[in-house]
């Protein structure tokens, strides 16, 4: 639980230098209602190294969590042996003791969850904290966010990415990305690929002919001159 907490905390640091379209996001944690008892039980268990649990004041003051893990454990009501596995590795489960969100930071200073706004918001508002869940989920798989990083591709992997978000939330969610330490591919469809060239290190074109796909690499300095050419006044 505590390196659940570390781990965002990280991310949190590369979050607070970002801004999506003027917001800027943090991820929050809170106890599991369902196991808070359970949850503080075990986040005081290490008040009680080395003394007797049954003895000490630590089994007095988390009573009711001690019993709600032991009726868990030894419930009659388990019907087969799959059963109290899965109650098992629940119990194990540090992801099951906390409740996630992210709250979103709005220039004017009022704050929001995602949680209680997300069926207001438009598509890009909605979008922009999904693939900020999705950069931390891959740097969390790949174990970016420990002090010893593994030996990892990094490879994040994103179909038909940005499109409902404008061009400044996509720099932002890039650039987290980047700062996450992912490596970063992207497949979009041709409209939508010069709002990402800037932040992009290199563009390959996916061209079909005939029942074959042929790949073209495409020079990025040349394609962002044009852009700035066909967007000049006559």
């Amino acid at each position: 639980i505590e390196e659940a907490r570390q781990q965002l905390g990280y991310l949190n640091t590369t979050l607070s230098a970002l801004r999506f379209g003027g917001e800027r996001f943090e991820f929050i944690t809170r106890p599991e209602p369902s196991l808070r008892q359970v949850y503080d039980l075990i986040m005081d268990s290490q008040a009680v190294l080395g003394a007797s649990l049954f003895d000490s004041d630590f089994r007095q003051r988390h009573q009711q969590g001690w019993d709600l893990l032991f009726e868990r454990l030894t419930t009659g009501t388990v019907a087969s042996m799959e059963d109290a596995v899965q109650e098992l590795r629940e119990l194990q489960d540090y992801r099951n003791y906390l409740q996630y969100d992210i709250r979103i930071h709005y220039p004017n200073g009022d704050r929001a969850l995602l949680s209680q706004i997300s069926a207001k918001k438009s598509g890009g508002e909605t979008t922009t904290p999904f693939y900020v869940a999705m950069a931390a989920s891959f740097a969390q798989a790949y174990r970016l966010t420990q002090p010893r990083q593994a030996d990892t591709i990094r490879l994040a992997l994103f179909d038909e990415a940005f499109g409902k978000m404008d061009t400044a939330r996509t720099a932002s969610a890039l650039q987290f990305m980047v700062d996450s330490q992912l490596q970063v591919l992207l497949a979009t469809p041709p409209d939508k690929a010069a709002g990402l060239l800037p932040h992009v290190d290199s563009v390959r074109t996916v061209v079909r002919k005939n029942n074959h796909s042929f790949v073209i690499e495409i020079d990025k300095s040349e394609m962002l001159k044009q852009l700035e050419a066909d967007a000049e006044p006559a």
